[in-house]
């Protein structure tokens, strides 16, 4: 860095150290929910899209509530422990979704090293990581004490 930047980079520094994250209004940068299928679906076809709206989505809705505030007293190890293992069956529920078949097709140009073994392999640990990143979300706060992150540069 620059000589001349660093006095106003320690500025910048002092005012992001003065937020708080329990200051920021998470609840005003949700975007509001639009209108759900009607009870009429049920009747013109389209069960499937009002019963994934109206029951499938408020299910997993409450199950990640629950998830979120049933382990943010624990240790970060919890959640993290948690999460290794309901990594991998997210991907087994998320196994047809686009997103998936996009990866599978990516991971031999990425890794063209890979047999198919090495890119499930690959892939499965993909899945655990993702579990234990979303399971410690509710530990960020405790993650980032100064006793457990070290920034350098």
């Amino acid at each position: 860095m620059p000589a001349d930047a660093a006095p106003g980079r320690k500025a910048a520094d002092a005012a992001e150290a003065a937020v708080k994250l329990s200051d920021i209004p998470i609840d005003s940068t949700r975007a509001p929910e639009g209108p759900g299928p009607s009870l009429a679906a049920l009747w013109q076809g389209q069960a499937g899209l009002w019963t994934r709206h109206h029951l499938t989505q408020r299910l997993e809705g409450a199950a990640q509530y629950a998830f979120y505030h049933g382990v943010r007293p624990f240790p970060p190890e919890f959640p993290a422990a948690l999460g290794r293992m309901l990594g991998p069956v997210a991907g087994y529920i998320d196994r047809n979704r686009s997103y998936v078949a996009h990866m599978n097709r990516a991971i031999p140009r990425i890794r063209p090293d890979l047999d198919a073994a090495g890119q499930q392999a690959l892939l499965a640990r993909w899945w655990r990581n993702i579990g234990i990143t979303h399971a410690l979300f509710p530990s960020h706060e405790k993650l980032a004490r100064p006793a457990r992150v070290t920034v350098q540069g």
